[in-house]
């Protein structure tokens, strides 16, 4: 792999994080663990991520994930911000900051993409579509919240399994710049906090919002699921040790 000279710029750092007021044991182990987890079906048991732990993705399809899935991560901070028109209004602050976080996590991912090759092949038709059901979707904002939490709560495993991954195969350095998306995602507590005061919000005013939440987290799990099918599809014969789901 080429050798990787973008250094990050200290994003992130800096001001009051209004994050850190909605922190709550109760509303952690009440919401998240008690009725988020698990999330079926997992990311970490998708053939494609099993694949990348054990070093079998080649790195022209890491390079086609990275395009593809950059395009798609572009989209969060608007989601977040749809949720945010619909919250209540104490929740507008941590809501914009987890937005900001957001934008800024797009920057994150390029520099681990410009350590890749560059890729000619498009962004494959099943992201598209999952952009577009997201967008179908998003006129409940409940329903979309169950949708980005059924990402969000899997990311603390996801990006320590993934960069360890990239550490031991791939070539990359445990401090090297390139990676700091994945450090950033070791923390993604802070986004599940403010999901969850919102929904705690939202069900003491309609305790029947649970419901469109549990739909939207439980059909989330398997469309964010499927996003990745088609890199598994593109991996050689015999490199992929799991068949789809």
């Amino acid at each position: 792999m080429e050798e990787r000279t973008d250094r990050l710029s200290g994003a992130g750092q800096g001001g009051t994080n209004p994050l850190r007021e909605v922190s709550s044991e109760k509303v952690w182990t009440g919401l998240i663990y008690r009725e988020w987890l698990p999330v079926r079906p997992s990311l970490l048991a998708h053939p494609f991520y099993q694949a990348w732990s054990a070093g079998r993705v080649p790195v022209d399809v890491l390079a086609w994930y990275a395009k593809a899935y950059g395009e798609l991560l572009s989209h969060m901070g608007r989601w977040w911000r749809h949720v945010q028109e619909h919250a209540p209004r104490a929740m507008s602050e941590p809501i914009a900051h987890v937005v900001s976080e957001e934008e800024e996590h797009v920057e994150l991912w390029r520099q681990w993409q410009r350590t890749l090759p560059t890729t000619k092949k498009a962004v494959p038709a099943a992201i598209q579509e999952f952009r577009e059901w997201v967008e179908t979707i998003s006129a409940d904002p409940v329903y979309l919240l169950g949708v980005l939490q059924a990402f969000e709560v899997q990311q603390i495993e996801v990006a320590r399994t993934k960069m360890e991954g990239l550490i031991r195969w791939y070539g990359y350095d445990a401090s090297d710049p390139a990676l700091q998306y994945f450090r950033e995602h070791l923390n993604e507590e802070k986004h599940l906090l403010v999901a969850s005061r919102v929904l705690e919000m939202w069900r003491a005013a309609d305790g029947a919002v649970m419901d469109r939440f549990q739909l939207g987290l439980c059909e989330g799990a398997v469309q964010w699921y499927h996003t990745l099918d088609p890199f598994a599809s593109a991996l050689p014969t015999g490199m992929c040790s799991a068949r789809l789901q």
